[in-house]
């Protein structure tokens, strides 16, 4: 029968011989390395190490507030200049170390908002507004006028062109804009041509433009059934994300000696069409926002110029967004 001999290696100098471990009898070495001692007393035996750890210190460094600790003490996370709270949609400042060293309530959250703009001037951003919707409608132009066209004539004044429409949407907004609204074509008399709109824009006079219609021509004389006029055409648009040009003012007629029929206004998405006149009548004025004015009709020895209808004014209407 052989004899069990366990080494059991322990850090330390030094060793001593037992007798019995853990059931094990018989020549049982314990080893003790370096720093370790081995003590027998009795039937004990004392395992200790004799050297400590090398670190001496622990600063607290950046953040922290407690060190340098050398013997024993509690590192804490310093405080900031953030008040402690709740915060709305939060702008937030964080440091290298993670730490939010600044916070304040943003406008997140925040419901659209909208101006609607009918004289020039300058428009303000609002406070947190990240984005714009801007929408600008030129103004209408003014119908042509009818003169008395003598016995057995007629005549009928071409219709105002519309005002175009520019849509367009900006991100990270100036602090303002400058802005035009057209105001609208006057109608012309007698043998006069309305007044063609001078159209509208949005910072800028060739960035953002929704062009006037224009003018309505006046009426031609003649006996018979015929166009009397041209069309007017409606303003054009350009710059924007969409862009939609204003609908064309109708010809005037002459329907028979005693029946003028002036031509209708232009029309665009924000303005009906209004109808041309007919016998010895002014024309009707263009339909907010931006729709051209009729033409004026006339007929035989009325003795009396007639008028066309004044095109409408444009408007401009933006709508803020918040992130």
């Amino acid at each position: 029968m052989s004899t069990f001999y366990a080494e059991y290696p322990v850090e330390g100098a030094g060793s001593n011989v037992v007798t019995s471990l853990n059931g094990e009898t018989g020549a049982i070495t314990i080893l003790a390395g370096s720093g370790i001692t081995v003590t027998p007393s009795g039937s004990d035996i004392t395992i200790a190490s004799t050297g400590g750890g090398t670190v001496t210190s622990v600063g607290s460094g950046t953040g922290l507030t407690g060190g340098p600790i050398t013997t024993s003490g509690t590192l804490s996370i310093a405080n900031t200049a953030v008040t402690p709270g709740s915060y709305t949609a939060a702008n937030i400042t964080v440091n290298q170390q993670g730490q939010i060293t600044a916070a304040s309530n943003g406008a997140s959250g925040a419901s659209p908002t909208r101006q609607v703009l009918t004289s020039s001037g300058t428009y303000t951003t609002p406070a947190g507004a990240t984005f714009l919707k801007v929408t600008i409608v030129g103004d209408g132009a003014g119908g042509g006028g009818a003169p008395t066209p003598g016995a057995g004539n007629s005549c009928g004044g071409g219709g105002g062109g519309a005002g175009a429409i520019c849509i367009v949407w900006i991100t990270s907004p100036a602090a303002s804009y400058p802005y035009v609204i057209g105001t609208g074509g006057t109608g012309g008399t007698g043998s006069a041509t309305g007044l063609a709109g001078t159209g509208s824009w949005f910072a800028g006079s060739s960035t953002y433009v929704a062009g006037g219609g224009a003018a309505g021509p006046s009426g031609g004389v003649a006996p018979f059934v015929t166009p009397s006029t041209g069309n007017a055409l409606g303003g054009v648009a350009t710059g924007g994300d969409v862009n939609l040009n204003g609908g064309d003012g109708g010809c005037g007629f002459c329907f028979s000696p005693n029946n003028g029929l002036g031509g209708y206004g232009g029309s665009n998405q924000f303005s009906g069409q209004v109808a041309g006149q007919s016998s010895i009548t002014n024309g009707a004025h263009g339909y907010p926002f931006g729709g051209g004015g009729s033409g004026a009709s006339n007929v035989g020895n009325s003795g009396m110029d007639t008028t066309g209808g004044n095109g409408a004014a444009g408007i401009i209407i933006v709508e803020e967004y918040y992130a």
